[in-house]
């Protein structure tokens, strides 16, 4: 019997954060995040289940909590765009226009014709006044549009 337990430990997670996820992607917002408190808890070194909360409480439009939340998860895996995304989105909405900015511009250098990250990006820059840098990437937008027809 022994034997067994490591494996119901080795594979709980793995389940865990499937219904986390399943649960987020039907929409169950609050019940995906309290699945992810409970892989967090679990797992604190996950980035997976830190960003998966911090995206159950933007869609609850928890904006302001979310942050720290995906604030740690790219503590932990600062590579991933997704989060960086998700976060940037974040601070949008509670007004962080420098700190969104700050994380988009890479982004957006790195993958130009991500339409989220242009219009994310592209609201950043307007918030913040500079109206001038805005113009330029519609004038960029508009130039690839034409180079493509």
């Amino acid at each position: 019997m022994l034997p067994i337990l490591p494996l119901l430990f080795f594979l709980l997670p793995t389940v865990a954060d499937d219904v986390a996820g399943q649960l987020y992607r039907e929409g169950k917002f609050p019940e995906a995040a309290s699945a992810y408190q409970s892989l967090i808890r679990a797992n604190p070194g996950s980035a997976e289940a830190w960003a998966g909360l911090g995206k159950s409480l933007l869609q609850m439009h928890n904006s302001k909590e979310a942050i720290p939340y995906l604030s740690r998860a790219l503590q932990l895996k600062p590579e991933e765009d997704e989060t960086k995304l998700t976060l940037a989105r974040a601070l949008l909405e509670v007004g962080n226009t420098g700190a969104a900015v700050g994380l988009l511009e890479p982004l957006y250098e790195k993958q130009p014709g991500n339409a989220l990250v242009l219009r994310l990006f592209s609201e950043g820059l307007y918030r913040g006044g500079f109206y001038q840098k805005t113009l330029q990437l519609v004038d960029e937008l508009i130039a690839d549009r034409k180079s493509v027809v």
